[in-house]
């Protein structure tokens, strides 16, 4: 009796679903991980006092206790004279996460706003600022998601062209084909088990899809442009986080929209498939 896959061109779901997956990353890497401790003085306190202790630290913002509680803040540049109650301002629901939930809501307040308060059991404890995306648990998020968003490109290529259609379409330049399959031989002579969809890179993939009219327009964009200008930044910003780079500067709030698009591209790809179809890599026993 020996063990044969049934397809290698079937759908290769692991065990766990990519969607599962992502909701996996939503729960386990929220805005607690990179929240720093608000720092917050009573408001009887003199400015000129909180006001030193801000220049000190650097400090743009800070909060602002009542009967213990931080229930307002203030800004460094108002704070000229009196005591700091005289310049608190109430928090904004818009501006207040809670611990739980996911980083993508942190990025998309962060992409108008310089930062983000952060509360637990409805008290206000934690800060977020743009210096804190370039923290790990940010970066492991991030990878995350770009990791997920590949394997539904593969999938896509392997759902629209089965039996690896593409080949005889000669939908890759040559150059591009030509790596891919170099890759092939390599990971064969390894005794990978694999074939030439999945030595594509994410640049072939997006240009093989683009030649199946209607793909783009299903998962949410507008044009083929729009769709070639987002994998582009996405593989962009894959290779700065393999290669450890600044994520942040000169990419904001392109990075916001950016992790928005892959998350709005996740969702699609999911909705795209019923849950019915969604199964393990099957393995046939003869």
């Amino acid at each position: 009796m020996a063990l044969h896959r049934c397809s290698f061109t079937s759908v290769k779901y692991l065990r766990t679903s990519v969607e599962d997956l992502r909701r996996i990353f939503e729960r386990c890497i929220t805005v607690r991980d990179i929240a720093e401790p608000f720092a917050s003085f009573d408001a009887h306190r003199p400015c000129a006092e909180v006001r030193q202790f801000m220049d000190a630290k650097g400090y743009d913002v800070i909060g602002v206790r009542s009967e213990g509680l931080v229930e307002s803040f203030a800004l460094r540049v108002e704070l000229s004279a009196g005591q700091l109650g005289d310049h608190a301002r109430p928090i904004p629901s818009e501006i207040l996460l809670s611990d739980s939930n996911a980083l993508l809501s942190a990025f998309e307040i962060l992409r108008t706003r310089p930062w983000v308060l952060v509360s637990i059991l409805g008290g206000v404890w934690g800060f977020i600022s743009l210096a804190d995306l370039q923290k790990a648990p940010v970066r492991m998020w991030l990878f995350g998601l770009i990791s997920l968003a590949e394997m539904h490109t593969l999938q896509l290529v392997r759902d629209f062209f089965p039996q690896e259609e593409w080949i005889a379409a000669n939908l890759l330049p040559p150059a591009r084909m030509a790596d891919a399959r170099r890759l092939f031989e390599k990971r064969r002579r390894k005794g990978n088990e694999t074939d030439l969809t999945d030595c594509l890179q994410l640049c072939d993939r997006a240009t093989i899809l683009k030649k199946r009219r209607g793909v783009f327009a299903e998962l949410g964009f507008d044009s083929n442009a729009k769709a070639e200008s987002f994998f582009s930044k996405f593989e962009d910003l894959r290779n700065a986080l393999a290669h450890s780079q600044d994520i942040v500067t000169n990419r904001w709030p392109g990075l916001a929209d950016l992790a928005i698009g892959v998350e709005r591209f996740l969702r699609a790809c999911e909705s795209r498939r019923p849950q019915s179809d969604r199964h393990e890599e099957r393995v046939a026993v003869y």
